[in-house]
């Protein structure tokens, strides 16, 4: 593969205007498009329902782009345009539009012309990139939105207009304008499956609507989040009990937000970001957690990680990273025999040689990592509890070692592979 820092020429299309789809990846090496003069030509092209430059270096986007009246898929992501600001107002010609995608482009902005586009499905852009106030209002059949300001679905009343949204990326500067937004059908429809809200220089109002978001999976909720303590309920209690997936950054949490996340009963993956959370001490419950498979904890004040017995019981990822202030990995970990990876990043030289085994030693809480207790109840099942009852072993629990598979050391990065446990336990018993 040719260096990433040359320039390279290819040609769109030939001269055939049968083609229907032109496809350009490239996402970790740039490459120049030219034809005449490195610009693009869409003459040979009006019949094109699909083009995608993936990460093309050109000059500009011509307003000939506007007579490709056919085209479905718009994708002009990791783009780089030169010689222009944003999209020529032409692409409000492409009413045939279904998705238009202009994510991470560090140069083109969107014209606020995309209420043209009428059948468009999936609107994708950089929050950077869109104008506060683009009109949106015709967008009947928007289904993706991202990204976008409370103030575009505030104009002409688009959030009681756009209500087959199914996924929604949006940042706010006042509350008072998302508070709106999280108060309209948009919300109380129920329709979402994914929600992305970025609370940039403002905290959340009242997270209550979100309750309403019976068909939530996936949701981002970045900024402060308030506790009110004479509420009697957190906005947190607020979160609905369908998420699948749930990231949390910059909430300034007071309050262990484990005693509320733990209560939701299909959470698979949960990541709490930097200062989401401003406490010291964590603690999962027992019985807490059922369904997490996948818990992720970066740059965080935490001294403590508390995993009583009986939580998180189909744990199968642990990530702790840049928790400065954690002393020690949780006891309650030998008791997880779903887990198969642990990964420690950037934590204490203290806090590395605990999980090392250094000239033969291993570190005090090795054992953490691969030794776990299992219940005789559980694994050899009647036959060997009744061999313990005849021994006269009033012991109820066996230690076993989990089979590490694989154990890496990169720098400040520990990773800890073990096999799948609970297979491997069920053949030997």
């Amino acid at each position: 593969m040719p260096d990433s820092d040359q320039s390279h020429s290819i040609t769109l299309l030939p001269s055939n205007s049968r083609h229907r789809s032109f496809f350009y990846f490239l996402k970790e090496q740039r490459y120049d498009m030219k034809f005449e003069h490195r610009s693009l030509n869409f003459d040979e092209c009006r019949l094109l329902r699909v083009l995608n430059l993936w990460g093309l270096n050109v000059e500009y986007i011509p307003n000939e782009i506007g007579d490709l009246i056919h085209l479905r898929h718009l994708g002009l992501r990791y783009t780089k345009v030169s010689m222009q600001a944003a999209l020529p107002t032409s692409i409000g010609n492409l009413r045939s539009l279904y998705t238009l995608d202009v994510r991470n482009n560090q140069s083109l902005r969107l014209p606020d012309v995309v209420w043209k586009l009428k059948y468009l499905r999936h609107l994708l852009v950089d929050l950077l990139k869109i104008q506060e106030y683009c009109r949106m209002d015709t967008l009947r059949n928007l289904e993706t939105l991202k990204w976008a300001y409370p103030a575009s679905l505030i104009r002409a009343n688009a959030m009681y207009k756009l209500t087959n949204l199914r996924n929604l990326a949006i940042g706010f500067n006042r509350w008072e304008e998302i508070d709106s937004v999280m108060k309209s059908p948009i919300f109380s429809k129920g329709t979402l499956r994914s929600l992305n809200i970025l609370a940039r220089e403002s905290s959340f109002p009242s997270l209550e609507p979100l309750s309403c978001c019976r068909s939530l999976r996936k949701l981002e909720l970045r900024g402060k989040i308030p506790e009110n303590p004479s509420s009697h309920h957190h906005n947190l209690e607020f979160l609905p009990a369908c998420l699948n997936k749930l990231i949390l950054g910059n909430s300034w949490l007071k309050q262990d937000p484990m005693s509320f996340l733990e209560k939701l009963p299909n959470l698979r993956f949960l990541y709490l970001e930097d200062k989401s959370f401003m406490g010291t001490k964590m603690v999962c419950s027992t019985h807490g957690f059922p369904q997490l498979e996948i818990l992720k904890l970066e740059w965080l004040g935490v001294q403590e990680l508390k995993i009583e017995v009986g939580a998180v019981p189909c744990l199968k990822i642990l990530h702790l990273e840049k928790l400065q202030e954690l002393k020690m990995i949780p006891e309650g970990i030998k008791f997880v025999t779903t887990l198969r990876e642990l990964k420690v990043i950037n934590m204490t030289e203290a806090f590395a040689r605990k999980i090392q085994v250094i000239d033969g030693v291993e570190g005090k809480d090795f054992e953490k990592v691969v030794c776990f207790w299992v219940n005789y109840d559980s694994w050899l099942g009647s036959y060997g509890k009744s061999l313990t009852q005849q021994g006269g072993n009033d012991c109820e629990q066996l230690q076993l070692r989990r089979l590490l598979v694989d154990q890496e050391e990169k720098g400040d990065v520990f990773l800890f592979k073990f096999c799948g446990l609970l297979d491997l336990m069920q053949e030997m018993f």
